[in-house]
């Protein structure tokens, strides 16, 4: 037997891991490979440092939580046995002993006692040893790690663990005697001894639920800490269950941590602790009412783990699509499919919905349970738009094959830094490399590739599917082969959240209108070219060069073609942004208007296009920058948008003042409105018409 496979200890089981998982369900499939999982007994850094490491799971929980991702096999090594081991030893014993044909590493990952320094050390060495490397990124939720968990709740922010998790932090442990003192004051509770490993969270009083031993859940009241009020010297975890008065000594108990409800204080006598616990349980009541949303959503995303061996979307023979959600009865989940509702029906025990049939294409949903957005935990394919998490499928068919990975060559992703700002700071872009670019000295093309507001240098590769378009169009003749660059449009972003987590200004929001229309982005995008140009082999004359985006992008694509108005043969703007976005009195008024009836607007540059002298260069003199422009016209400027595009007025503008200047233009109008489903079909019809 034959796997992929991926390496870790996986400790808390949280959301990156969940996420590197589906990676390697998908990529095992493509590849026609089992999956497997790689990991120890022991903690590595336990052994290494010879002190013990405070751990979110033990290993038979830890166990579990893996094998409810449902992979083929889990390999789990004794450290002392493998420690030193130099990381050529242990990928030839991953391949002999276990089978391992090609194994999933993030580039920041080390194993091996030799402790190699780069990726491409352990892709030679992974080379000798027959294994195929294959470079991970971080989950779209970059900064979940087990270390940010364990600091959570060594505050006492259970909360924010449970959200990295996706599920409530828990401990177990057997009920124990002690010294009474709890139900001498009237509020029996009981001590519960854990396992030493565990990671006991930050001293305190917290609002629990607790799974009793005959399997029914209670809300309970969990004091960790030493009892400073009674003098007790020993940390002691104590659970008070209130209106219970069974025997459970003895007894295995799970606690789930739900709210942090205050610090464990020193109270003058017995009788302040006694009206404090009272006032505890009134809070936990309130609290425990609250949180039972978040409850429902978190049993909703285990019961849909459960049927991660199954199928929770089928495609049926006339390509209509039946969806199966698992939550409880009362819950009323609805589907997403593509922005659009729909409710689900129950049947047989479970959520169900099924479609209309639909044409061939890419097809993006996710459900909605009791006001939370969640994904399908069954379904692998993932996508991330800015903040939301969405599932995908494909329908095959024509265009469907162009977003798929199919067997033609592919091209290669690079991940690059350039220094940007004059030199002050470096900024990420991502770079398509056409599958012929290391067999020969071939100089090729380049498109500029630009997202939306909401995205980042990875938008196009995620969400627009734009490398498995580009190998399917290159690999049937239907577009040349060229260089794609994905810069970030968002200046003061160094990168995606996903590799940086900080803004260059210290802000909190990624993006904001300021930063995205200041200017900078547009005025500084010579840097992107000079560093292309410099490293990568690209014919550098203006028909060889393109520059396109969607949205947000489209503003840009247009503001750089005319400030840099002789250096692209090629423009695309897609559902573009003309006008300030923050003009949405504009885009209310536009509602219901024809295409004719705007027209007939009194208009101009000046309106469309307003400045001052403070305004920044790019956006200053763009009625003569054009004119410079289209003196020698562009081989294509092409111009693309939904007929129910909230942007659709803005264009009717832009597109009225090109044809009074009598400016040349390609205009593509397709259904539907600011989507991601019609950015791709714009790319696709877009690619074909570049560098004839």
């Amino acid at each position: 037997m034959s796997y992929a496979a991926t390496i870790g200890f996986f400790d808390g089981v949280h959301s990156g891991h969940r996420y590197l998982l589906s990676v390697l369900r998908r990529v095992a499939h493509e590849h026609g490979l089992q999956s497997a999982v790689i990991t120890f007994e022991q903690h590595p850094e336990t052994l290494l440092r010879g002190v013990p490491k405070p751990l979110l799971t033990t290993y038979d929980e830890r166990i579990a939580l893996l094998r409810a991702e449902s992979p083929d096999e889990i390999f789990c090594f004794q450290f002392p046995v493998v420690r030193h081991m130099t990381a050529a030893e242990f990928l030839a014993l991953l391949h002999d002993h276990c089978g391992v044909t090609l194994l999933l590493m993030g580039y920041d990952h080390r194993f091996g006692s030799d402790r190699l320094t780069s990726f491409a050390d352990y892709e030679q060495a992974a080379q000798q040893a027959g294994v195929q490397l294959m470079p991970i990124d971080r989950a779209p939720e970059g900064a979940v790690s087990s270390s940010a968990i364990r600091r959570a709740l060594m505050q006492g922010d259970c909360e924010a663990a449970a959200a990295m998790l996706t599920r409530p932090y828990s401990l177990r442990g057997c009920v124990v005697h002690g010294r009474a003192i709890g139900r001498a004051i009237g509020f029996p509770t009981a001590n519960m001894e854990v396992d030493a490993d565990k990671l006991i969270p930050a001293d305190g009083v917290y609002a629990v639920r607790v799974h009793m031993p005959d399997g029914e859940t209670k809300p309970a009241l969990l004091n960790i800490g030493a009892n400073p009020t009674v003098e007790a010297s020993e940390r002691t975890l104590e659970l008070h269950i209130p209106d219970y008065s069974g025997d459970l000594y003895g007894a295995s108990l799970r606690v789930e941590l739900l709210r942090f409800l205050r610090p464990e204080t020193r109270f003058d006598s017995l009788e302040q602790l006694r009206r404090q616990i009272q006032r505890d349980i009134q809070s936990l009541t309130n609290n425990y009412m609250k949180n039972q949303h978040l409850l429902l959503c978190l049993v909703a995303g285990l019961l849909s783990m459960s049927l991660c061996a199954g199928n929770t979307l089928t495609v049926l023979p006339d390509n209509s699509v039946r969806f199966t959600f698992a939550a409880p009865a009362d819950s009323r989940p609805m589907l997403v499919l593509d922005g659009v509702e729909h409710p689900l029906s129950w049947q047989d025990s479970t959520w169900t919905f099924t479609s209309q049939p639909l044409p061939s294409d890419l097809y993006c949903y996710y459900y909605r349970l009791s006001g939370q957005s969640m994904p399908d935990a069954a379904n692998p394919f993932v996508m991330r738009d800015m903040g939301l998490f969405s599932n995908y499928f494909i329908i095959t068919g024509e265009r469907g094959y162009l977003m798929q990975a199919n067997s033609v060559p592919h091209g290669r992703i690079e991940r690059v830094w350039y220094p940007a700002d004059n030199g002050k700071r470096t900024r990420a872009m991502s770079v398509y490399l056409p599958a012929d670019y290391e067999k020969g000295n071939t100089y090729y093309p380049v498109l500029y590739l630009l997202h939306g507001s909401g995205g980042d240098e990875t938008a196009w590769l995620e969400l627009g599917r734009a490398a498995q378009i580009l190998d399917n169009l290159i690999a049937a003749k239907l577009a040349k082969p060229m260089i794609v660059v994905f810069p970030n449009g968002n200046w003061y972003q160094d990168a995606s959240p996903v590799y940086y987590d900080r803004r260059r200004d210290g802000r909190t929001k990624w993006s904001d209108r300021d930063t995205r229309l200041s200017g900078e982005f547009e005025q500084h995008f010579g840097e992107i070219i000079a560093h292309v140009e410099r490293h990568y082999r690209t014919l550098t004359k203006r028909e060889a060069r393109a520059i396109a985006g969607l949205s947000m992008g489209g503003y840009h694509a247009m503001h750089i073609s005319h400030f840099y108005n002789r250096l692209f043969g090629y423009v695309g703007l897609f559902s573009p942004a003309f006008s300030t976005w923050d003009n949405s009195a504009v885009i209310r008024s536009d509602a219901g208007r024809s295409a004719e009836d705007i027209r007939r607007e009194e208009l101009s540059f000046a309106t469309l296009f307003p400045s001052t002298n403070r305004s920044p260069r790019v956006y200053r003199n763009v009625e003569s920058d054009l004119r410079t422009q289209f003196r020698n016209a562009p081989l294509l400027y092409y111009i693309s948008i939904g007929a129910d595009d909230f942007l659709y007025g803005e264009n009717v503008r832009y597109r009225a003042l090109l044809d009074a200047a009598g400016y040349p233009y390609t205009y593509i109008e397709s259904e539907g409105g600011h989507t991601w489903t019609n950015w791709r079909h714009y790319l696709i019809d877009f690619l074909p018409r570049l560098f004839q």
